[in-house]
C-alpha cells in the first residue's frame, strides 16, 4: 500500500484501469507511455534509447518449451519526484520457472541504525545518500522470459509506433523479456551481482559477515546498501565523490 493511489472516499487503492477513468487520465496515461519507452528501445521520445528491456514479438516467436507469463501494472503516486505520477509494469514472478538463486544480501535496520550513529557519532565524518535508477532493467538474464500485456495497456499510438496491429493474439501482445525487470524472482539477486563485479573494480566490496554493508578497501568509506538505494559514510567529499564516480559508470544515481 506504500504510496499507492488511495481513493479519497473509499479508501480503496486504485488500479490502473480505475485512474484511466479518473479526473488525472491524462496524466496516468502519460505515466504508462513514458514505462513503455523506459521498459522498449525508447521510441516514443525523440532522442531517447530506453533500456531494450522487452520486445513485442509474435506469438509463434515463443519457444515451444517456454510458457510465457502476465503483465501487472502498479500506478504510484511519488510527490517526491519531478513526475510524481509513476506507473511501473512488473511481471508474474509466480508462474515463472527459475531453479538459481534469488537471495539478495540486503541491509537490516539494524545494519542502517547502527550506520547513522556512526556517523552523529564520528567526529569529521559526513552522509550522503544515493539511488540507482532502473537497477533491475541493466541487468542481462542468462535466458529470456515471456509475457502477456492486454492491449488496454497500448494505445493507438503505442500500437502504430511498435508496429503491433497484425501481433495482437485474444487482446494482448507477447512481450520477450532480456534484462531484469521488477517481478522476475531471478532480477535483485542478478542486479546485485552485476553491482559487486562493477564496484569491485574501483575497490568497493561488501563485508563477509554483515549482509548490506560495504567497505572500500583504502579509503575512508563505507555505506549501508537496500536494493538500490546507498547510505553513505565518509571523510572528505573526494570520496564520496569517488563512490558516485564508480557508479555512474555503469548505472544512473541521483544523490542527496
Amino acid at each position: 500500500m506504500a504510496k499507492s493511489v488511495i481513493d479519497p472516499n473509499t479508501g480503496a487503492s486504485l488500479e490502473y484501469s480505475h485512474l484511466i477513468k479518473g479526473p488525472d487520465v491524462e496524466r496516468w496515461q502519460q505515466a504508462n507511455m513514458n514505462e513503455i519507452n523506459r521498459l522498449t528501445d525508447g521510441r516514443l521520445v525523440k532522442g531517447s534509447t530506453g533500456t531494450k528491456t522487452i520486445g513485442f514479438i509474435a506469438r509463434s516467436q515463443l519457444p515451444k518449451h517456454k510458457k510465457a507469463t502476465y503483465m501487472r501494472c502498479v500506478s504510484s503516486y511519488r510527490p517526491n519526484k519531478a513526475d510524481p505520477y509513476r506507473v511501473r509494469w512488473t511481471v508474474g514472478g509466480n508462474k515463472i520457472e527459475y531453479a538459481g538463486d534469488t537471495l539478495t544480501p540486503t541491509a537490516d535496520l539494524t545494519t542502517a541504525k547502527i550506520v547513522f550513529n556512526s556517523v552523529v557519532s564520528t567526529p569529521d565524518a559526513e552522509f550522503v545518500t544515493g539511488d540507482i535508477s532502473d537497477f533491475y532493467l541493466f541487468t542481462d538474464m542468462e535466458e529470456n522470459k515471456y509475457m502477456w500485456i492486454p492491449i488496454q495497456f497500448l494505445n493507438a499510438k503505442v500500437i502504430a509506433a511498435y508496429e503491433l496491429k497484425d501481433l495482437i493474439v485474444d487482446g494482448r501482445v507477447l512481450a520477450e523479456i532480456s534484462k531484469g525487470m521488477d517481478g522476475l524472482p531471478q532480477a535483485g539477486r542478478l542486479a546485485y551481482n552485476h553491482l559487486v563485479l562493477n564496484l569491485g573494480r574501483n575497490g568497493y566490496h561488501p563485508c563477509k559477515r554483515t549482509h548490506g554493508l560495504w567497505r572500500h578497501i583504502t579509503r575512508p568509506i563505507l555505506f549501508s546498501l537496500v536494493v538500490d538505494d546507498f547510505g553513505i559514510k565518509y571523510f572528505g567529499k573526494q570520496h564520496a565523490q569517488h563512490v558516485f564516480t564508480s557508479l555512474r559508470e555503469n548505472y544512473k544515481i541521483t544523490k542527496d
